[in-house]
């Protein structure tokens, strides 16, 4: 979900830090997911998967990363909802039950993308913008739209637009940064990463569909060209939080580990250029799936200080 971690050998491709593994598809038995357990809000040519939770008069909204959807915040959404927070996940265009958007699918276009959705839904402000690895820049183009949709902006284990150079010349690890297979498989075991099992299935079969690939492919194909337009905003327009993962999984993909140590470096550039606080969480980069309740705490209480 997100990005999903091969924990068996190098990355083939490797987006965040979280890595694609490449392979066939286990066969599973087919699962009936036409109904939608959020509501289809119809914005131009894209119909909208939104599932909004709490009944509050302020709004956390969760952004995935790579091929992820709303699954992605299953085990965080019900701790940040309440009476006093709406929380809000949604899938993106081309994933979930979202329909097909418009190509090619760059983070600042679906920033573009989401600041109309957000105007159909009508939600309450303040809002908090929760962005998960491929997420974060997302979250970046969202602060810099003219329009200001947003007040405060949390990076979950967010991807850094330098962080393929400096793998590479910090770490050694040269990751493709252009992907040359048309279609992304990965099992279900890595797809359901930390699902509840009700969702797994879910999670599988969403992933199986050509629209999805289509997506993630498009996504990757184009992330250079998503990294040079964040890396030339602005960076520290909210007020902001950094929440990074503490286990380091990756030491075995990279000589003396120096890929965690990249990995931190860049996200205390990213707390010092944005203006936020930086605080190491215990759990991988799907954070939000390995330990939600600490995850929940710390999104809560820098929610609360916008209010």
């Amino acid at each position: 979900m997100g990005m999903w971690l091969n924990k068996v050998g190098l990355p083939k491709l490797m987006i965040g830090c979280c890595l694609l593994v490449l392979i066939g598809p286990l066969q599973v038995a087919a699962l009936e997911i036409s109904n939608a357990p959020g509501k289809i809000i119809p914005v131009g040519d894209v119909d909208y998967h939104v599932l909004c939770t709490g009944s509050g008069s302020s709004t956390i909204i969760l952004e995935s990363g790579l091929g992820g959807n709303y699954l992605d915040w299953s085990l965080l959404q019900p701790l940040l909802s309440s009476d006093q927070v709406t929380v809000c996940s949604y899938d993106r265009a081309g994933y979930g039950w979202s329909s097909m958007g418009n190509k090619p699918r760059i983070a600042d276009k679906t920033a573009a993308e989401l600041v109309s959705l957000m105007h159909r839904m009508e939600i309450p402000r303040p809002i908090s913008f929760v962005g998960h690895s491929y997420g974060g820049l997302i979250g970046i183009a969202l602060s810099n739209q003219p329009s200001k949709p947003i007040d405060g902006l949390i990076f979950l284990d967010s991807m850094h637009p330098d962080q393929y150079e400096r793998f590479k010349t910090d770490a050694g690890v040269d990751v493709p940064t252009n992907p040359n297979r048309a279609i992304i498989f990965s099992s279900p075991e890595v797809i359901s990463y930390g699902l509840r099992k009700e969702d797994a299935k879910i999670a599988y079969q969403i992933s199986r569909k050509d629209k999805v690939r289509s997506t993630l492919y498009n996504e990757l194909r184009n992330i250079k060209k998503s990294m040079n337009a964040i890396r030339n905003m602005k960076w520290d327009l909210l007020p902001s939080l950094v929440l990074v993962h503490g286990r380091r999984d990756w030491d075995a993909h990279a000589t003396d580990g120096l890929m965690e140590d990249v990995w931190l470096s860049l996200q205390t550039d990213l707390a010092q250029r944005s203006g936020g606080e930086i605080i190491i969480i215990e759990g991988g980069h799907q954070l939000q799936l390995d330990n939600p309740a600490e995850v929940a705490e710390k999104i809560s209480t820098f929610h609360l200080g916008i209010l």
